[in-house]
């Protein structure tokens, strides 16, 4: 321990002695260390800190799927949930959830208010209690029980004044009264989405007979038994579906279901863990190439100190004593580069949470730091000091401190295997730098070719906003086609309104309806279906606010009322599926599914494909109904507007309470920003890994520019005897930056194989661009070259400018 103390506080001096070197390497090590404390964060955050239930890890979640649709879920059904009662004992509770919404009234306007309807079983299965009243039980989702409501502090506060007396009072949702019943805590989340009330889970007689077995729209949460395992669990539910598909064999998009069980945080993340870990992956590079930077300014204070090390091995110190030395050294250049580190990382995680990372988490998951990101950034700074002396120490030991001593420290002993040494972690950098900026390169080519896709429509100039009319209107459809007639009249009428419309399903918005499209040739007793569809009921200049263009046919007219005909408009891909190259026109289909109707339609216009859900693949099958004829609820409204946002803002809620005053109208927003939303995840993941390969391009640079200059000042008496022997300095800058881009190249080289190899970590991440795309990594072998030719240029400039008697006489 006494030897340790006095390396230490040599180690101290020895640093304390050259401040710049200090400060190079902990800010180095500080960028490396922070990157990783900050990613890893989000990733405790998400994957390892317990979820605010107690005992989350015991909570599971159960969906059903197909061969066909798997790893998506298809949900589960209210008779589906009836079956399981009774015969899943692996499970402590289990509770049954979908997701709804309501209309607030307050004043003279009402409010969209997000709810959950949750059978009584949910609250026992997270295990929470309320802040006031008692929470519902199952008994509260059997018919005829009365309306009843839970709400959440946040609403308890802005909409009820926080009243202490709110307990037994009615609420008006959605145009019916509704008796509060308790109020939840303040910090109580369930799913990622914030809801703000819960609802008790109707089942009525129809919804649980068995044609109504896949009727899928709910959603399973539960809580595994004590002592149980999902293995268990998922024996059982196997028994249970046999026993279901004896009772109402599957037909269509059932055919062959099963149940998935997962664990319930993994419904929550919604696929982010693969970007997660790769993120990750990509700030260990980062710590990476810090390390070598390191090894490489201790290597080169290791050369200027050889003579130094002599004389300590003349006087008694053996190698290893000597080898711990330096390994001390690196240890306390990586403790302040971990504690700069962790302030580095604790600035750029707010940076994170507040402009990077998807708000969709909710507060389920806490992104913040505690102790497992300081057991990290210490484990970083130790993996760190080891890393970077590894190198430097190989080079003490092989170097001939005899020699190097008889010699009086005049000579280069050891110098070419030095150089070699640095030429390698130069090599080194330099591949690590290019698979990340690689990988950037990459992810930006897959995010322009996605924001450049044909969506099939123009949403310039197009404001979006969502529609909830009153619980009767609904169940209403005549009700229901007034209020979207008087809306769209009323909305065209507004200034600088071109043309409006409102849809059932609008592209990227928030509601969604499917079914299934089936023309007569199609024979539905042998389970011919037709393709999946997405359907939508629109009324008003729907096609020409999108500026979707008319193929063939007609739009609909005012003569496609529930009285006429029932009609459709086809999408393209659609009518060719269907009828090939034959014309759609004047030919029927049926729908069927969460929004099908039993009607025969005649289909009497095509539109081209137009992207409702999703960016990538094939654009869906699309079915236009007449919102006269099938009115839908509820719907979106579609402005092709010359306003801006905030005139919108005010203007839509004002035209819908002369309409109805019970009829909310919320996330009123440009559809370019719909489009974005839907790339905000990429796009998150783009910034970082672009963030990632900038601080490691800027490390490659430093390092290279730090080797490079070391070499120098080691070659200046060569430099010297090649002026005096008449060489120019334009031969000596060329001869520098020649050596610097032959490593440059080798490293390349190296990076750019490895991107080839490992590119199918990328490729989920990736949309139009092969892992090996020639044009980034073109782009990554420029920009770096770019970068490394600066860095070399300073000091072969240098080299250039060195007077031929200085240079000899230093030699001397």
């Amino acid at each position: 321990m006494s030897g340790l103390g006095k390396d230490l506080r040599f180690a101290l001096r020895q640093l304390a002695a050259s401040p710049g070197f200090m400060v190079a390497a902990v800010l180095t090590l500080a960028l490396g260390i922070g990157a990783n404390t900050a990613m890893f964060s989000v990733l405790n955050g998400y994957l390892l800190k317990p979820l605010p239930y107690p005992h989350s890890e015991r909570l599971v979640a159960i969906n059903t799927t197909t061969p066909k649709f798997a790893p998506y879920n298809l949900g589960l059904s209210q008779p589906m949930y009836t079956a399981m009662h009774g015969h899943l004992p692996a499970l402590a509770s289990m509770g049954l959830y979908t997701y709804g919404q309501f209309s607030l009234q307050s004043g003279a306007r009402a409010r969209r208010i997000d709810a959950i309807s949750v059978t009584g079983s949910v609250w026992r299965v997270l295990r929470v209690q309320p802040l006031l009243g008692h929470l519902f039980t199952n008994a509260a989702s059997q018919p005829g029980a009365g309306k009843i409501a839970v709400i959440s502090y946040h609403l308890w506060r802005n909409a009820f004044g926080a009243d202490a007396t709110i307990i037994g009072k009615s609420i008006n949702l959605s145009g019916k009264r509704y008796r509060v019943v308790a109020v939840m805590p303040a910090g109580f989340v369930f799913k990622k989405r914030r809801a703000d009330l819960w609802v008790p889970l109707t089942f009525g007689a129809v919804d649980l007979s068995a044609n109504k077995m896949y009727h899928t729209g709910t959603s399973l949460i539960g809580r595994l038994a004590p002592g149980a395992s999902a293995g268990k669990l998922h024996q059982q539910l196997r028994r249970i579906s046999g026993r279901i598909k004896r009772i109402a064999p599957p037909t269509g998009a059932f055919q062959g279901f099963y149940f998935v069980t997962r664990p319930y945080r993994q419904t929550l993340l919604y696929g982010k863990t693969e970007m997660l870990l790769l993120l990750q992956g990509a700030v260990l590079l980062v710590l990476l190439i810090a390390c070598i930077n390191i090894a490489n300014l201790l290597l080169s204070r290791i050369m200027a100190r050889s003579h130094e090390m002599a004389m300590r091995s003349a006087l008694g110190a053996t190698r290893g004593v000597l080898a711990r030395q330096l390994l001390i050294e690196g240890f306390c250049l990586a403790v302040p580069g971990a504690i700069v580190g962790l302030f580095f990382g604790w600035a750029s995680l707010r940076l994170l949470r507040d402009s990077v990372l998807s708000p969709a988490a909710g507060g389920v998951f806490d992104i913040t730091m505690d102790w497992r990101v300081g057991l990290v950034a210490l484990a970083a700074a130790s993996v760190a000091a080891v890393l970077a002396s590894l190198l430097p120490i190989r080079y003490l030991i092989r170097l001939d401190l005899q020699t190097l001593l008889q010699e009086g420290g005049q000579g280069m002993a050891g110098g070419h295997r030095a150089r070699r040494a640095s030429g390698f972690l130069v090599v080194a950098e330099v591949a690590l730098a290019t698979v990340l900026l690689a990988g950037a390169g990459l992810l930006l080519h897959s995010f322009i070719n996605l924001q450049n896709i044909d969506t099939g429509f123009d949403g310039d100039h197009v404001m979006t906003a969502s529609l909830l009319p009153p619980t009767s209107a609904q169940a209403n459809d005549a009700q229901l086609a007034v209020i979207y007639s008087d809306l769209v009249a009323r909305v065209r009428a507004l200034p600088g309104t071109q043309f409006a419309a409102v849809a059932t399903t609008s592209p990227f918005g928030q509601w969604f309806h499917v079914g299934h499209a089936r023309p007569r040739k199609y024979d539905s007793a042998r389970g011919q279906y037709g393709p999946q569809v997405i359907l939508s009921a629109i009324h008003g200049d729907y096609f020409k606010a999108l500026e979707v263009p008319l193929l063939a046919g007609r739009y609909f007219d005012p003569h496609d009322t529930a009285k006429g005909r029932p009609v459709a408009i086809i999408g393209r891909r659609l009518a060719r599926k269907l009828f090939g190259d034959n014309s759609a026109i004047g030919k029927q289909i049926t729908l069927g599914g969460t929004g099908g109707v039993a009607e025969w339609l005649t289909i009497v216009g095509i539109v081209p494909p137009v992207r409702m859900t999703n960016l990538q693949g094939e654009p869906g099958y699309n079915v236009y109904l007449s919102a006269l004829q099938f009115p839908g609820r509820p719907a979106d409204i579609v402005v092709r507007t010359s306003v801006q946002r905030g005139v919108m803002s005010r203007s839509l809620p004002r035209v819908a309470a002369q309409v109805d005053s019970r009829t909310a109208v919320f996330n009123i927003e440009p559809m370019h920003q719909r489009l974005a939303e839907r790339l905000s995840d990429r796009q998150a993941t783009l910034l970082l890994v672009v963030a990632f390969g900038g601080i490691a391009l800027l490390l490659a640079a430093v390092g290279i520019y730090g080797v490079l200059s070391h070499a120098v000042r080691q070659r200046v008496s060569e430099c010297g005897v090649r002026l005096a022997l008449g060489a120019l300095p334009g031969d000596l800058l060329r001869m520098v930056i020649k050596d610097c881009m032959a490593l440059i190249a080798i490293g390349l080289c190296v990076g750019l194989v490895t991107v080839a190899i490992l590119g199918f970590v990328l490729s989920s991440q990736l949309f139009g661009v092969r892992p090996y795309d020639p044009p980034s990594l073109a782009g990554t072998a420029v920009a770096l070259f770019a970068v490394a030719l600066f860095a070399c240029y300073l000091p072969a400039r240098r080299a250039a400018r060195l007077d031929p008697v200085e240079a000899l006489h230093s030699e001397g």
